[in-house]
């Protein structure tokens, strides 16, 4: 089954942070990575450009409209995700719980739907 680990935090968080803790962050990423690659659960992992860069394609019923973003309306701002393949949801928490704790919220949930995988 799929899963989704959706990572929310502030904009521009890890660019904020001294060099050496970003490292540290990122070498959780490259480890939870190589771990889902080993055992053939890893699908892909996306960080995301900040809101400034999103564009909002809207059908207001007059045709559709484009707006520049960005759109979030809160200080959290989903950073990046993660699309693995695990047995249970315990599983995928595990996947999460390997992640970076204390600088971003990890959301899992269950994904219905994916294309383009092989």
């Amino acid at each position: 089954m799929l899963f989704t680990i959706l990572i929310y935090g502030a904009e521009g968080l890890a660019d904020r942070l001294p060099a050496t803790e970003r490292e540290a962050l990122l070498d959780k990423h490259r480890a939870l990575q190589a771990r889902l690659q080993a055992e053939g659960k890893f699908r892909g992992a996306v960080q995301l450009m900040p809101p400034s860069t999103a564009m909002k394609v809207q059908d207001k019923g007059s045709g559709l409209r484009v707006l520049d973003g960005p759109y979030a309306e809160s200080k959290e701002q989903i950073l990046g995700f993660y699309l693995v393949e695990c047995d249970t949801m315990e599983e995928a928490l595990e996947a999460a719980k390997a992640l970076p704790q204390g600088v971003a919220q990890m959301e899992v949930r269950a994904v219905n739907w994916a294309g383009g995988l092989q």
